[in-house]
């Protein structure tokens, strides 16, 4: 949409007027170029981070330990990656008074629900479809239970709370999306999606 899909992110956190600093984790100089142009300090990420199959958790704590060494030491941490291009500022602002007048929540993330019942699914092998659980299939749709995935936007939570972590658990409160509110983009398909549904929002 002629922009660098990360200016989005940043420009949201900006609207936001919540965070006392925003940093860029990026081995990449032209990330860390666009990143600076849009208001945001980088912390240039360790090459041994960096890989596709690093989890987040050791990127997250590679960023937390440069704050560190530049003497900053925050209290709360929003973790948000570059492809949130729906998250709004009402979203940070809600989690941000959430976050604080609540002081036994770990973190509050971004979820949406399963459109169609989990038990109703089935694996294909060698071309053939065999449910997970025949019994539920009796079951009418409105009756089965609601089911949530995390939707990859951000994590927003006490930095205490990740200490110590190995990989990055959902151990916290969610904030439920509506469909048209957010897309986890992963492919090429949830990109071209991404566009369209960009299109209709803000057109």
């Amino acid at each position: 949409m002629g922009k660098p899909i990360i200016t989005y992110a940043i420009e949201n956190l900006m609207k936001s007027k919540i965070f006392d600093k925003i940093f860029v984790s990026t081995d990449s100089n032209e990330i860390s170029k666009i990143s600076k142009a849009n208001g945001a300090d980088v912390l240039i990420r360790s090459k041994k981070f960096s890989r596709d199959n690093i989890p987040t958790m050791s990127a997250i704590n590679d960023a937390i330990k440069k704050l560190n060494e530049k003497k900053i030491f925050p209290k709360y941490v929003c973790i948000i990656f570059s492809t949130a291009i729906f998250l709004n500022k009402k979203h940070l602002i809600d989690s941000y008074k959430k976050l604080r007048s609540h002081k036994k929540i770990k973190m509050i993330f971004a979820c949406k629900k399963f459109n169609h019942p989990i038990e109703r699914s089935f694996k294909i092998k060698n071309g053939i479809a065999k449910y997970i659980n025949k019994e539920k299939l009796i079951k009418k749709t409105q009756d089965f239970n609601n089911h949530y995935y995390d939707l990859g936007q951000f994590y927003y939570c006490p930095i205490k709370t990740l200490e110590n972590k190995k990989k990055l658990t959902l151990n916290g409160t969610p904030l439920i999306f509506e469909n048209y509110e957010a897309l986890d983009i992963d492919n090429k398909e949830d990109w071209q999606m991404a566009e369209k549904l960009f299109k209709i929002k803000y057109n």
